[in-house]
Parts: structure tokens; sequence; C-alpha cells
């Protein structure tokens, strides 16, 4: 038995432990916290977020005026967020929309900590769940909170941090369910993948994959109580789709549609673009890609690649993929505004549209959309730029090019291993925990032009993956080791 001296050494430790990295991950976020003037993804949501709060109207109208015209551009979820975070914070509570530009930018950015320190927990539990190891939840911790593209992205007020929380929870709930199929489980999972998708509407085909497994789960012995999976399968089907009905239902009576959002049809556009690039340009994705890769060009392959190769994927540059697809959808939108479409209701209407072109010309070179495959996932694995804990008057930090070249390679590497590998070993506890990070990076690899960005909520599960992988080697030299001296042994006797 262990003594009570020994537990309140365990519990004073746990508990130093955990003040610790929240004082870390709370002064590495604040320091690098800013009043900057937004980007206009950031600007967009802080927009929407102003006027929930205000209007309670989803709407990007930037006049302060009662009842704005509403909008199904973006998701609702962050800006509902943000809008919860100006509520609950009395200095934010009587700002005007200029005030908050001037002045409550930074207050807003310092609330996005919690995320990071969510993000960071949910980790180490999903960690000490599956190996049963404090000290491998305590590295996840910390290596987690340290992530230098989560304080990136807290700090630009983007959804991504949201959505990672909702992401890991959804698979905690997964794994949950797998171990205990109790009916509460079911609810919460509903209820959490409504509020996922309308974080990103790029999870809307992730509760199919969920209740296929789930069909296939009721065929196998993963279940003895069938009623009760029956019942769990009901419940999560009517809640998911009750939170994501009364967002599309609400679209309907704005827009005489059943939209999710007005956004999935420039990403498919521009992917659609990007098909079409030269065998040069193909290769020179792998180089330009990289971190670095320009330079990466310069010294390692001499100029191999020249700057034609790379200029059609500059965004900056009048001939990329993007601002040709840009440049279609403003052309569409702007011809329905002219014929008497409001703003709004031409933004939904040339989403379905450009989606509709952007269908017609995969479907035309089906050939090219799968070869293309590899160079976009490629592309979207390198998320993580770098790892910092900043302390009063000191900074460490760890990152440069060929660092996190190496390690965004390792993690991804050991993302898939751990998910091929769970299934040869039938670990379906894992499995299912990995189940939503791999559906998000296999269909931004197979549906968008997937920036590192897109990925950056399948972050926590790469690192837990590494580590699964380097703990498996030493559990491995730990059985060898045993069986050493067991051989020892019996020589002896």
């Amino acid at each position: 038995m262990i003594s009570n001296k020994n537990n309140k050494t365990i519990i004073t430790t746990f508990t130093a432990l955990i003040i610790l990295f929240i004082v870390f991950a709370v002064l590495t976020i604040s320091s690098s916290a800013t009043s900057k003037s937004p980007s206009s993804d950031d600007d967009q949501y802080i927009t929407m977020g102003y006027n929930i709060y205000k209007y309670g109207t989803f709407s990007l109208d930037k006049d302060d005026k009662p009842n704005p015209g509403p909008t199904a551009y973006r998701e609702p979820g962050y800006p509902t967020y943000l809008a919860l975070m100006m509520l609950v914070n009395p200095i934010l509570n009587d700002m005007s929309r200029s005030e908050l530009y001037e002045e409550g930018l930074k207050i807003l950015r310092y609330m996005q900590i919690p995320l990071v320190v969510i993000i960071s927990f949910l980790s180490m539990y999903i960690i000490v769940k599956i190996t049963g190891n404090i000290i491998y939840g305590y590295f996840i911790l910390f290596l987690i909170g340290s992530s230098n593209i989560l304080e990136v992205t807290a700090n630009h007020l983007l959804s991504e941090n949201l959505t990672t929380v909702f992401l890991l929870l959804v698979s905690i709930l997964l794994y949950k369910i797998y171990e205990d199929n109790k009916i509460y489980y079911f609810i919460l999972l509903g209820i959490t993948c409504g509020l996922l998708v309308l974080c990103k509407f790029t999870f809307m085909f992730l509760p199919i994959i969920i209740i296929i497994l789930f069909i296939i789960s009721f065929f196998t012995n993963w279940y003895k109580n069938k009623k009760k999976t029956v019942a769990g399968i009901i419940l999560f089907i009517i809640l998911f789709s009750t939170i994501l009905g009364g967002w599309m239902t609400r679209n309907y009576i704005h827009f005489n549609s059943f939209t999710t959002g007005g956004q999935g049809g420039i990403v498919l556009l521009v992917r659609a673009k990007k098909n079409l690039m030269s065998f040069r340009e193909y290769a020179a994705t792998f180089i330009y890609w990289l971190p670095g890769g320009t330079k990466i060009n310069e010294k390692v392959f001499v100029g191999y690649f020249n700057e034609n190769d790379f200029k059609r994927f500059n965004d900056d540059n009048e001939n990329s993929f993007l601002y040709i697809a840009r440049n279609e959808r403003r052309k569409i939108k702007g011809s329905l505004v002219e014929s008497g479409y409001t703003e709004q209701e031409a933004l939904v209407l040339t989403d379905k549209i450009i989606k509709s072109e952007a269908l017609v010309e995969i479907i035309k070179n089906p050939g090219r959309h799968i070869i293309c495959i590899l160079p976009f996932a490629w592309r979207g694995i390198f998320i993580e730029t770098g790892y910092s804990y900043k302390l009063p008057g000191s900074l460490l930090t760890i990152e440069g090019a060929s660092f996190m070249i190496i390690l965004n390679i390792f993690l991804i590497f050991a993302f898939f291993y751990q998910f091929i590998s769970c299934i040869k070993r039938k670990s379906w506890g894992i499995f299912f925990i990995l189940i939503p990070p791999m559906f998000l990076f296999l269909i931004n690899s197979f549906l968008s032009h997937n920036k590192p960005r897109y990925n950056i909520p399948i972050l926590p599960f790469l690192v837990i993956a590494s580590f699964l992988l380097i703990s498996s080697f030493f559990d491995r030299n730990e059985e060898v080791i045993k069986k050493a001296e067991a051989a020892k042994k019996f020589c002896k006797e």
C-alpha cells in the first residue's frame, strides 16, 4: 500500500507541475500578444463576434446599427466564442467597435490562452489513458503548451485552436464509447460533433464515418448490449442533426438555401486550378512547400528550379492559381450583386456556382486530381513552426528550417505508423482516437489546397502518436532486459 506520506508527495508534485505549466503557458502566449490590426480572416471573425455580442446576429456588417445584415459566409462557432469572451470580460463589455480595435484586441488575444491550456490537458489525458504513464503525460503537457503554432494561432484570433479542443473531445468520447458504451457518451458525442462542425465545416462528413464505425461495431462483438448501442446511435444522429440543422434552417430562412457556409467553393476551386500545374511545377512543390523552400532550392539544388516554377504558387502574384480562382469568384459575385442580390445573398449563391465549376473541372481530370494528392499531402504536414517558453528576461526557443522539416516529417510518420499499427494489433481504442484527425488530414489532402494551417487541429495527435512510437521502443528494451535477467538467473540456478 502507498503511505499517506507518499500520497502527499505525489499530490504535491502533481500540483506543482500543473501550476508550473499554467504559468509557463500564460507567460509564453501573453508575452507575444499584441494590439496589431487583424488580417482579413481574423477581422471577419472579430466582426462576427462583435455583432453576435452587440446585436445577437451572425453578421459581417461593420456599421454599428440595429439589425445588421446576416451572413452565412463563415462558420458561427468561433465568433460565438469571441462574443462570449466579450460578454464575460467587464473591460470589453462597453467597448464600441472602434474601441475594440484600438484597445480591446490585446485583451481578446489574452483570453485565447485557456484554449491552449485545455488542448494541452486533453492531450495529456489521452496519453495517460493509453499508456498509464503520467511521465509521458507531463511531457505531452509541456510540449504542446510550448507549441509555437498554437501560440501564433491564439494571437491571430483564428478558429483552429477552438476546433482543436472539440476535435480532441470527439476523439476522447469515441474512445470512451469503445471502452464503455454508456448512453451519455453518445449524447455528448452528438453535441460535440455538432459544435465541431460549426467551428469547421470541413468536418461535415465526419459523423458519417462515425456512424459507419458504430454500425460495424453493432455487427461485431465490441458491444454486448445491442439495444443500448442502437439507442446511442439514434441519439447521436438526433443531437448532431439538431445542432447542424438549426444553423442550416437559419440560412434557409435568410438565404433560401440549406447551406452550411460560403467558403467551401473557393477552396475547392483553388484546388481544381492547382491540379492543372505543369510537371516542373509539380516537382517544384516538394521544394517550394518546405519550410525555407526557396532558400533550399538556391543552396541545395543550386537553383535547379527557377522563379517560373514557383511563380503560380505565390499567392501575391496576379497570375497565381489563388488569384485566378478569387478573380473568378469576384466576377460571379459582382454580376449577381448587379442583378439585384444583396452582398451576402450573392456570396451564398457564388459559393454554390464555383463549387459546381470546381467539381466539373475535377471530374474532367480525375487522374490529375489523384496524382496531385501527394504534393498537397506533403504541403499539409509542415504544421509546427517551433517550440518556445518565454520567461521574464529570457527566451528558450527551438526552431529553424532544418529542425522543423525533420520534426514535421517524423510527426506525420509516427501518426500514420500508429494508425496502421493499431489496426494490425487490433488496438481499437487508439484507432478510434486517431480516426477524427486522420479524417481531417485526408479530406484536406483530397479536396483542398491543404495549407498547413488547415491541419493545426491534428497537431496534438501527431505529438501523441510520436510518444507512443518512442515509448514502444523503451517498452521493448525493458522486456529484453527483463528476459536477459531472467535467463541469467535461470543459468545460475
